[in-house]
């Protein structure tokens, strides 16, 4: 078959004039944005508002627009279930998986609704002013939250396309007049996605007594003397730690109880005898328990009292009773008393401390005495 020499001139020359203008640079190819997702706060379905949008992307080419844009479109059917109020955005930049924070301006990100079939839901994330340029090439970051315009959720679904085009416009935010880079991600949102997670903090308390053996030493005059931790007593009061110290600690909501008795002369149960430091041996004699405050030189008595509260975790405070100010102080005896308390969680020490006096009258011999404490945690 002949070709037509006057048509094949013809088709030869509109083929050079088509490779000379795209050499010339008229064709324009939109690049594929590459490390884009957008972590959503919340993917529970149908969710109203309070979904925070975190989006990472990596623009292929520079943009350097007054607005510089990046459009998410939603797929069409969730109208109004993304964008459940139109309008600004509050938008923060991120750092997240070492992406740099979007620059320039934010202030007019927002989002619309869309209405009906090939009309979406829409978020414009636009920078602006000046040092707004993004470099292709170069990761970026932003977080968008409500502000007037309200963020939700879909239906639960997995795969849910979400379409993403960034161009630039010269007046405002919103639909670019040039697109640039494209792309696309995918969300997972659920029926459910909470995981009901359960615990339970079992009853603990730990009570100590540093010091079991403790004493007033010898007598040799009716000057008071006060109970040391090697026992052998002192006319001075017992420093910080000693003569013994308790440790309290509990995780009981409603606190705990330190309590003390004396054995004195009874069997040591609860109730039985009377408190004080005992001699047993014949002729029997009790220097019986008096108010701590109460204990003078020339007097025979004998009084227990806390001092030095070191509180790590909550507040042990003294009982009025037993802190040694003169102040409604108590005689220990030989049914449990409350010494300290607190009334909430509780991690402390406190010294017991033990003073005594005789008089010149005093029958001779060997005292002792038996104390009782407790801890309890009120739980």
């Amino acid at each position: 078959m002949k070709i037509n020499k006057k048509f094949f001139k013809l088709s030869l020359a509109i083929l050079a004039l088509v490779l000379m203008v795209g050499l010339a640079g008229k064709f324009v190819f939109a690049a594929t944005l590459t490390t884009i997702y957008d972590r959503l706060s919340d993917v529970q379905s149908d969710t109203a508002s309070g979904v925070n949008h975190y989006i990472v992307f990596t623009p292929t080419t520079t943009h350097s627009g007054a607005y510089n844009i990046l459009k998410l479109q939603f797929p069409d059917g969730d109208d109004g279930k993304w964008c459940r109020t139109a309008g600004v955005l509050s938008a923060t930049t991120i750092t997240e998986d070492s992406s740099t924070g979007l620059p320039g301006t934010l202030t007019t990100t927002n989002c619309t609704q869309g209405s009906g079939a090939s009309s979406y839901d829409t978020i414009f994330i636009c920078s602006s002013g000046g040092s707004n340029a993004w470099t292709g090439g170069t990761k970026y970051g932003v977080e968008l939250s409500d502000s007037d315009g309200i963020l939700g959720t879909t239906t639960a679904a997995n795969n849910i396309a979400i379409s993403v085009t960034t161009g630039t416009h010269a007046d405002t935010c919103g639909e670019p007049s040039a697109n640039i880079d494209s792309g696309s991600f995918a969300v997972s949102i659920l029926d459910d996605s909470t995981v009901g997670v359960s615990a339970t903090v079992d009853p603990i308390i730990t009570f100590s007594i540093n010091d079991l053996a403790i004493g007033f030493g010898s007598f040799s005059s009716t000057t008071e003397r006060f109970a040391t931790a090697d026992a052998t007593g002192s006319t001075s009061a017992a420093p910080n730690g000693e003569p013994t110290v308790i440790t309290i600690t509990t995780n009981a909501p409603n606190g705990a109880i330190v309590s003390a008795r004396s054995k004195g002369n009874g069997s040591g149960v609860e109730g039985n005898g009377s408190a004080g430091l005992n001699k047993s041996v014949s002729p029997a004699n009790l220097i019986a328990a008096a108010a701590s405050s109460a204990v003078v030189t020339g007097t025979a008595g004998y009084g227990l009292y806390v001092k030095n509260v070191e509180n790590t975790t909550g507040t042990l405070a003294i009982d009025e009773g037993f802190n040694d100010d003169t102040v409604s102080d108590l005689a220990i005896s030989t049914t449990n008393q409350t010494i300290a308390a607190a009334t909430a969680v509780v991690n402390s020490t406190a010294d017991v401390a033990l003073n005594a006096a005789i008089a010149g009258t005093t029958p001779a011999g060997s005292y002792a005495d038996v104390i009782t404490l407790t801890g309890t945690g009120k739980f």
